[in-house]
């Protein structure tokens, strides 16, 4: 598959690569690619929700009062779960979210999502860049150049510190490492800009 190669920073065509048909136009395999999202999502939850059960919560176990002649029910320790303060019956407890993917089969979903962005026309291939002054007027300027708009993901193999600081106020711009670009980035961007160095260490990670 060929694709225009382009300065971002004028906007101008430079040249026309050849991207890798595997990479490019390879099979789109839905059902793995929402086990990976689930599993890529799954993992990131802490789980740590949890509740004291009566027997976790600080008190004393003394019957709070006796079981005949007070006109009261009758009642044993204050922790007990039907009082104020007392423990959760049944409480949640911590629980571990975490799945496993094999390698093979995330590199595999990795390259569903690529061709399913190169398919859409949502991937622009840039040359590598960095800005000359770190300033988000100026990046806002050159987004609007190339009608770039959305929820936007630069993958790069190293991002510039000018670049960083220049979209550390945009909420809707991210940018990542071409290694660490993941699954849920791929699959909820608008539009995705591949400097050229990114796109071989993909070729060479996922082929």
């Amino acid at each position: 598959m060929k694709q225009d190669m382009l300065n971002f920073m004028t906007g101008d065509k430079v040249s026309t690569v050849a991207i890798p048909a595997a990479l490019a136009e390879g099979k789109i395999n839905e059902a793995l690619m929402h086990q990976v999202l689930v599993c890529y999502q799954s993992n990131g939850r802490q789980g740590t929700s949890d509740q004291k059960t009566r027997g976790e919560v600080a008190g004393s176990t003394r019957k709070r009062w006796k079981q005949k002649g007070t006109g009261n029910a009758r009642t044993g320790a204050a922790k007990s779960n039907i009082n104020r303060g007392g423990g959760v019956c049944y409480s949640s407890g911590e629980v571990v979210h975490a799945k496993k993917i094999n390698k093979k089969m995330y590199r595999s979903a990795m390259v569903s999502f690529i061709s399913r962005q190169f398919a859409s026309k949502k991937i622009v291939l840039v040359e590598d860049f960095d800005l000359g002054n770190p300033k988000t007027k100026d990046l806002l300027g050159l987004l609007a150049k190339h009608s770039l708009t959305g929820r936007l993901l630069f993958v790069m193999k190293e991002v510039g510190q000018q670049f960083k600081l220049a979209s550390s106020n945009l909420h809707q711009c991210k940018h990542v490492k071409s290694l660490q670009a993941s699954p849920v980035d791929l699959y909820h961007a608008n539009h995705i800009i591949v400097s050229q160095s990114a796109i071989k260490q993909w070729e060479e990670w996922l082929l």
